[in-house]
């Protein structure tokens, strides 16, 4: 017969393996956002988020840092978190859900800006 402990101790696992691979999407759909928004700007497109844009103001390569190191500090804060209410893996899921929407927006600009130019 399985303890309440050993039951608790597999469901621990289970539901932090599920952050853990939340957080890996996340941080993935945020380079695929980097990625195209890179490859966008390229393309002769703007960039229509004002916080990004106002930072690619100041340098490609602060942007860079902050496109990679705040989402990079948001994986670290929700995998050492103790939230029982495993609000960090909605915060994964969701954010990875806006990233990956604007990646394929992003892709569909770009598309759309190559076949205009046809």
């Amino acid at each position: 017969m399985v303890s309440n402990e050993e039951v608790k101790t597999i469901v621990d696992f289970q539901l932090n393996s599920l952050k853990l691979a939340l957080a890996i999407v996340f941080y993935i759909t945020d380079i695929a956002d980097y990625y195209t928004t890179k490859k966008g700007l390229e393309a002769g497109l703007r960039e229509a988020n004002p916080f990004a844009k106002k930072i690619m103001e100041w340098g490609w390569r602060k942007y860079q840092f902050f496109k990679f190191i705040g989402p990079a500090a948001m994986v670290a804060a929700g995998l050492t978190s103790d939230d029982p209410h495993y609000v960090w893996s909605a915060i994964f899921a969701v954010g990875a859900g806006f990233f990956i929407y604007a990646a394929i927006q992003n892709m569909l600009l770009i598309a759309g800006r190559k076949i205009a130019k046809a």
